[in-house]
């Protein structure tokens, strides 16, 4: 199972709703640019139990946005190539707890993972 959260990262806790098997994405940014359609969108219990709220939004919306976070110039070259061309988008991120995870975005954009590199 994966855990079902709640968009409130006013004060940076996590919440739980319960379990569910994903949680699902509007695929539009704050500010409407998107690049890359995130489909459903799951979190592994691993993720879940250390990142919060604030740290799973803020990375998807850098990820839909074609901001890859800290990967190296090829794997952003690679990422931008596979935005163009419908292949795997991985992006990396810190938390705000100094605790890095990935993003992955499937080639055919049905689903996208949030989970720890050990999960992998």
């Amino acid at each position: 199972m994966i855990s079902h959260y709640e968009n409130d990262p006013s004060d940076g806790s996590k919440s739980r709703l319960g379990h569910s098997d994903f949680v699902s994405s509007n695929g539009f940014s704050i500010d409407g640019n998107v690049i890359l359609m995130l489909g459903r969108t799951a979190i592994t219990h691993g993720a879940r139990d250390v990142l919060t709220d604030y740290d799973i939004n803020n990375a998807l919306i850098r990820h839909k946005t074609g901001d890859w976070g800290n990967v190296t110039e090829r794997d952003r070259n690679s990422n931008d190539n596979a935005v163009k061309l419908g292949e795997r988008a991985i992006s990396s991120y810190v938390s705000t707890d100094g605790v890095k995870f990935w993003i992955i975005t499937e080639q055919d954009r049905s689903s996208t993972a949030i989970l720890l590199p050990d999960e992998y």
